[in-house]
Formats: structure tokens, C-alpha cells, sequence
């Protein structure tokens, strides 16, 4: 934002109130950043555009929880989740339109990979889903659990995680953002070296490389030694742990039953895709 605003002739300062307007008030409305000077103003409309996805349904849960439907600019659809748990709030965000490692008990899974989502339009879906709260309410928790594989969109999800954990722009403390992954052992060392301090969540789901490989495709390049040894090296700050994703397919195994959020809108884990219309 500094560097634009150089760009434009105006001094850094200015980058910095255009990210106060955008990520803290969430205005996307150029006109509307009134302490702004007005040449400023029209430079930025004529180079740039603060573009934020439409949201085409929201849908909501007996649960409380509510799907959001979005729809970007080039008609690409994500959908995001808010999950109301208590006094926590927590935003399950996509960071990709559709997923292309086909896990076979995954909805999402059966849509193919269309295209990756900008750290923008991560961050924007934050932004939506934060204007329509009720008063009062405030989104408190975040996970990269919706649509795609953020680490398969490495840069575009660790800026977008730069953004949110930002004390200038979102603000939100690292211990309430949870990455979720199939198990991609690069990305997981990458993100490793990056001193985000969020927490990981692998999607585990077997315990033995033949049924891995069978329901997860991705096992096949990341055998579950590989993936266990990664999770070993991985720095995790004092009281955070790491989580794993286990969906049980077994019969006859007494267990706990995870709560499942959203599940009679389509907005569970796994459950997130857009029918295709054809006009």
C-alpha cells in the first residue's frame, strides 16, 4: 500500500490509511475514504479497484452456523462458512475455486481445480462475512478449511495469513487461525520456516499407506512417514498443538462424534461445491 501511494506521488502515510479504509473499516468504496485527498482518490480509481465478492446466498443452519455463496468478479463461486460456537466465532474460508486432489470421500473433491483464489480474495471473504454480522458480533477465529488446499496456493495463502495476523490491517492473533492440509510435505516445511505461528491441521484420515493411498491420492507422493516426520519438525509456539483430521470409515469402532456444523445446508466439511448452471 506504501509503495502504491509513492507510485501515485503521494507520501507512504497515505498507503497506510488506504489499508486502515480497506482492511480495519472494511470500505471498498473509494469515495468513501474522506480523509484521503481527492487527486489521490481519483489516481487510485484510475489504476486500481477495491473489488470484494458478491454474496449470491447466504444460507443458514438449525445449528446457527450460515453458508456463504460468493461470487467473485470472472463468476467464479467459493463458498465460506461461519460457525457460531459460544462466545467464538469462527469464518471457515476457501482458498481455492474447487479442489484438485480428489479425496474420495470429499465433496469438494469431485469439482476439480478451476483456479486459485488471490491472497485478495481470501481476505475478502473476511471482509464480506464481517459486514453482515449483527451488532454486537464479531468474527473471533478463522480456519483454512473450506474449499481447495491452501498450501497447494502456497503465496497466495501465507500473504493472505500476513494480512490477517497484520496489527495494521485485520489484526487477528495467529493462535486463532488454523491451516488445514492433506499432508503436502513441502508445503508443510515451507510454512515451517515462515515464523507465522498459526496453527496446522493435517487431514489424516488412515493409518496405513494402503488405505491412504486409496481414499487420499496425495499419499502416493507423501507416503505417511514422510508426513509424520514433517509434522514432528514443525515449530509449534508454547500451548499450541496441532490437530488431525480423522474421518472414520470403519464399522464398528466405538467413538466420539465430532459436532458437525452446517451439515443440512451443504456447509460440513467436505460438503462445499456449486452446482453448474447453464444458461
Amino acid at each position: 500500500m506504501e509503495a502504491l501511494a509513492e507510485s501515485l506521488g503521494a507520501p507512504p502515510y497515505r498507503g497506510r490509511q488506504l489499508a486502515q479504509w480497506i482492511f480495519v473499516k472494511g470500505v471498498s468504496d473509494l469515495d468513501a475514504m474522506t480523509d484521503l485527498p481527492r487527486d489521490f482518490r481519483a489516481a487510485l480509481a484510475a489504476r486500481t479497484s477495491v473489488g470484494v465478492p458478491e454474496v449470491e446466498r447466504r444460507t443458514p443452519s438449525q445449528d446457527g452456523s450460515q453458508k456463504l455463496v460468493l461470487r467473485y468478479g470472472d463468476g467464479a463461486r467459493v463458498q465460506a462458512v461461519l460457525m457460531p460456537d459460544g462466545d467464538r466465532l469462527t469464518l471457515c474460508v476457501s482458498t481455492q475455486v474447487g479442489c484438485g486432489f480428489a479425496c474420495a470421500f470429499c465433496y469438494t473433491g469431485t469439482m476439480g481445480l478451476e483456479r486459485n483464489l488471490s491472497a485478495g480474495e481470501i481476505v475478502a471473504q473476511v471482509m464480506v462475512a464481517r459486514e453482515g454480522l449483527a451488532a454486537g458480533l464479531r468474527i473471533t477465529h478463522i480456519v483454512y478449511m473450506g474449499m481447495g488446499e491452501p498450501l497447494a496456493n502456497y503465496t497466495a495463502t501465507v500473504k493472505s495469513l500476513r494480512l490477517l495476523t497484520d496489527p495494521q490491517a485485520f489484526a487477528f492473533s495467529p493462535r486463532r487461525i488454523t491451516v488445514s492440509t492433506v499432508g503436502l510435505v513441502t508445503g508443510i516445511e515451507r510454512l515451517a520456516k515462515e515464523n507465522l505461528r498459526v496453527n496446522l491441521a493435517v487431514s489424516l484420515h488412515a493409518t496405513s499407506n494402503e488405505i491412504r493411498d486409496r481414499i487420499m491420492p496425495v499419499n502416493r507422493g507423501f507416503a505417511i512417514e514422510e508426513l509424520l516426520a514433517a509434522c514432528r519438525r514443525f515449530p509449534l509456539p508454547f500451548r499450541q498443538r496441532m490437530t488431525f483430521e480423522y474421518v472414520l470409515l470403519e464399522h464398528g469402532i466405538r467413538a466420539t462424534i465430532r459436532w458437525s456444523k452446517g451439515e443440512d445446508i451443504g456447509a460440513a466439511c467436505g460438503q462445499l461445491r456449486e452446482a453448474t448452471v447453464t444458461v
